[in-house]
């Protein structure tokens, strides 16, 4: 080709519309041209429209105005028409994240959502042949788990195929549950979510609280007294009933004593216990009971009852996110209409 000869050009978007024209060559055209063009073209791959929103989404943020800026992609020299090709790097990273994607994961079949799992190694050995071998609990553990058991009952076990983003941490999150639209709306706002940059959680406090309720007190402001003077023997007292706990980190920390008023007056013992990662009931009740005997010594009154407290004051965990308007919608006023109602609802 020469100055002054004329190409056609066919151009096609993703938002269905083509158009087509002409060119006329000028002079020094071949200053514009990129030699390892085809090289790079071969380079691409195809992506499936799941795939190529799975990179849109996490490899490039939009500003307000719906723009993006691929840092992995490059502009040809070949003005004034752009073509964007995909790099190497970028093609690695295609195939990682083609290699371990969640796509399509409800459209599997049972077997192939198992051995999905079986090629990210998301479970154990055991755990995955559990799975595969369909196995349930037996009648047998089941009575050593309960009362009065006749039979077993067993639900769906569900998995979140769209990961959870914590704190800068992927997590598969299961369920338990017979209701597909409970994990479909949390597939999707995780998504979202994840999108945005996920959740920030932070744990406040872990402590579980118990409390032993003592009546028939003849005199609780002494007994009240005699209990608070005693609170490092008690606390040690309940860490000797679950010297487990105290070996992994946790433990009694605190203890402090209430008098409640009303048709029957109560002096109520306050434990305090770090559990670590443990929901600490037993662990509660059994401290608590080891205690009991001592604290009716020292009120001379009678203990009612040694429980977990549902009141869980201590145990606190905040987690929230940030989601811009334009992850709701792509139009940014519906997006903001939708921010809205749901802070409403």
């Amino acid at each position: 080709m020469k100055a002054g000869d004329k190409i056609a050009l066919y151009s096609y978007g993703s938002g269905a519309v083509a158009e087509f024209f002409s060119g006329e060559l000028v002079e020094g055209y071949e200053a514009y041209l990129d030699k390892e063009r085809l090289n790079k073209l071969n380079q691409r791959i195809a992506l499936s429209v799941a795939e190529y929103e799975k990179v849109f989404f996490e490899e490039v943020d939009l500003d307000e105005t719906n723009s993006a800026q691929f840092a992995g992609y490059e502009k040809s020299r070949f003005l004034p028409w752009l073509k964007l090709w995909i790099t190497n790097a970028v093609i690695a990273r295609l195939k990682k994240i083609m290699k371990i994607s969640w796509n399509g994961f409800s459209k599997k079949s049972y077997r192939e959502r198992l051995e999905l799992l079986r090629a990210q190694a998301l479970l154990s050995p055991e755990k995955q042949r559990s799975l595969e071998q369909d196995e349930q609990m037996s009648v047998t553990v089941a009575d050593q788990l309960s009362e009065n058991v006749v039979g077993t009952f067993f639900l769906c076990l569900i998995l979140s195929f769209q990961n959870f983003l914590v704190n800068g941490q992927d997590y598969t999150v299961p369920y338990v549950t017979e209701e597909p639209s409970v994990v479909a709306a949390a597939s999707y706002a995780s998504k979202i979510i994840k999108r945005a940059g996920g959740f920030t959680a932070q744990v406040h406090e872990r402590q579980m609280i118990g409390q032993v309720a003592l009546y028939q007190v003849d005199d609780p402001e002494l007994a009240q007294e005699k209990i608070v003077s005693k609170k490092a023997e008690l606390l040690e007292l309940a860490n000797q009933a679950y010297p487990s706990i105290v070996k992994r980190g946790g433990g009694a920390r605190d203890l402090h004593v209430e008098q409640i008023k009303g048709e029957t007056d109560f002096l109520v013992v306050y434990l305090h216990v770090d559990t670590q990662e443990a929901m600490g009931a037993n662990m509660l009740n059994t401290m608590l009971e080891a205690l009991k005997p001592v604290l009716e010594e020292l009120s001379q009154g009678q203990s009612l009852m040694g429980i977990l407290s549902n009141y869980a004051t201590d145990s606190l965990v905040t987690a929230s996110c940030r989601i811009a308007f334009r992850y709701l919608s792509r139009q940014k006023d519906q997006g903001r209409e939708i921010a809205e109602k749901n802070c409403v609802s």
